[in-house]
């Protein structure tokens, strides 16, 4: 095989294009005597543009377009001239027998260019009628999956209460029609409060959004009992699209209260205290204030029933009520004591954060969930 690499300027977005050569037929017997000199090579071609419809933006697509030797000499095929800087052309140079054929792969390679296409690809022959053959790709590039809105967000959740969302997901793919088979949640310490189901969307809906050829609606239901405060998930979904087997959203949102966190280095949309690195030796310690409005703020307390890692130690301070009986402060001291092991709750995949769980006797609000973000050196 030849490989021969052409570049020219880029037209219509970038792609890439490989043009492959392949004989059909042996090749001929260099022993049978030379063409009388008025012979000559014909090319002919089956067809000199193809439509490759809608291509997705991450996957590639390709067509054989068919040469015959129409003459009677030998027909020579070479690469020639492309119109896009990114094509590659790789050429058998072997000659075609006359009447016999060979194949001219062309493959396209999107490489992220959204929207219409149009290519082209000389293939260089010896018949003297017709020294070039322009071959044309067209189409129209398209994003395989999107989910409207790309991400789901329940706000304002009452603590004790439920609620729901919903995401459409829509398939810009012909075929096969978009179906969803199975669906999972990254974090599993509060996956059983999630709950997500769907159903195909109407052809008349589906024909109304631009460019879209299928489609399904998620119905995200959120169950009661979330702790308070903000949370995140993420939800995957299993699809039949060979080019997007998965699909991942992010959720998220926040589940409101009598009780809210406050303090230095506190992330209220996160809810995530950041220690950052602290050395064994020195250990670190950090004071949050638990804050109770409402009927209830007098009678509150708080009981640190677990942490995460063990050696964090939690302390709740005296309780002190504000104003005429509208709001109380608690302080909550969180250390790490000196002498303790390296450790890493940074929050990456490898090194989960770290968790402060509180009880509470609030009617409404029974757990407090702090999560913090630290790690120990030394």
């Amino acid at each position: 095989m030849l490989l021969a690499a052409v570049g020219l300027g880029a037209a219509l977005g970038g792609g890439m294009a490989y043009v492959e050569v392949r004989p059909v037929e042996a090749v001929p017997d260099e022993t049978a005597p030379p063409a009388a000199a008025a012979d000559a090579a014909k090319v002919a071609v089956d067809r000199e543009e193809y439509d490759f419809g809608t291509v997705d933006a991450d996957q590639e697509a390709s067509h054989d377009f068919v040469f015959t030797n129409a003459g009677t000499a030998p027909l020579a095929l070479a690469p020639g001239m492309t119109t896009c800087r990114c094509t590659v052309s790789l050429v058998d140079t072997t000659a075609v027998l006359p009447g016999k054929s060979s194949k001219v792969k062309v493959t396209w390679r999107p490489r992220g260019a959204i929207g219409p296409y149009r290519r082209t690809v000389s293939i260089r022959t010896n018949d003297p009628d017709r020294p070039d053959v322009t071959l044309t790709v067209v189409g129209e590039v398209t994003v395989g999956l999107r989910a409207e809105p790309p991400e789901l967000v329940l706000s304002g959740l009452g603590i004790g209460e439920g609620g729901s969302g919903q995401v459409r997901v829509w398939c810009n793919l012909p075929r096969p029609p978009l179906e969803v088979t199975r669906w999972g949640l990254a974090d599993k310490s509060t996956a059983q409060f999630f709950q997500v189901t769907w159903e195909a969307l109407p052809e008349a809906e589906v024909r109304r959004e631009k460019g879209a050829k299928s489609g399904v609606l998620l119905r995200v239901a959120v169950k009661p009992g979330l702790p308070q405060g903000p949370f995140q998930q993420t939800i995957s979904l299993e699809t039949n699209q060979p080019s997007h087997p998965e699909l991942t959203i992010p959720l998220k949102g926040e589940v409101e209260s009598d009780i809210s966190v406050a303090g230095p280095n506190w992330s209220s949309q996160l809810g995530v205290l950041d220690i950052g690195t602290v050395s064994s030796q020195a250990g670190a310690q950090r004071r949050l204030l638990l804050v109770v409005r409402g009927a209830q703020c007098r009678e509150v307390r708080f009981k640190p029933v677990r942490t995460v890692p063990e050696f964090l130690e939690v302390r709740v301070g005296e309780t002190t009520v504000i104003g005429n009986n509208e709001a109380s402060h608690t302080p909550l001291f969180i250390q790490i004591p000196r002498g303790c092991r390296a450790a890493n709750h940074l929050g990456t995949k490898a090194a989960k954060l770290g968790e402060i769980l509180l009880e509470t006797n609030h009617p409404r609000v029974p757990q407090v969930r702090i999560l913090v973000r630290f790690a120990v050196e030394g």
